[in-house]
């Protein structure tokens, strides 16, 4: 009896990892399209943003790139949609964040520096789909004005 209980809640925590993934548009693999990107001053060579389901709420974005100046560039993060903050860690620019979804297509997430807003970041997918532009805006760690557009292609 333990066993089958044990299977039948796996099968059904796996179905519901997948019913989320399905449901959730922003989840995939997205590829920067540097032609329509405004990237400033902190230009990418190339980039790639992976994002999984994370628990019911939340994401987990992984992101490669090569910057401008040919460098590998590695960055991972879990983000939670629910409009509480959470501390960063390892971060000289923030350390606290929030995740808010406004609807399937659209999130925003706003990062704090000793309870200051530093950043404030809005991601957008199309309704076909296909594109998500994350328009930035704020400061960086030495406090220099910062605003970038990135257009990504679903691949």
């Amino acid at each position: 009896m333990h066993m089958r209980f044990c299977s039948l809640l796996l099968v059904t925590m796996l179905g519901s990892v997948a019913l989320h993934a399905q449901q959730d548009p922003l989840v995939g693999t997205w590829k920067l399209n540097l032609t329509k990107s405004q990237q400033g001053d902190r230009g990418f060579r190339s980039r790639t943003s992976t994002y999984e389901p994370s628990g019911p709420n939340g994401v987990k974005l992984v992101q490669d790139g090569v910057t401008a100046s040919g460098e590998a560039n590695r960055a991972e993060s879990t983000g939670i949609f629910d409009g509480r903050e959470y501390p960063v860690a390892n971060n000289a620019a923030v350390d606290t964040v929030v995740n808010r979804r406004i609807d399937a297509h659209r999130s925003e997430r706003v990062q704090s520096k000793q309870g200051k807003l530093v950043n404030f970041l809005e991601r957008v997918i199309s309704p076909d789909g296909r594109l998500l532009t994350v328009r930035q805006v704020g400061i960086d760690a030495q406090g220099k004005p910062i605003s970038y557009i990135d257009v990504y292609d679903r691949q």
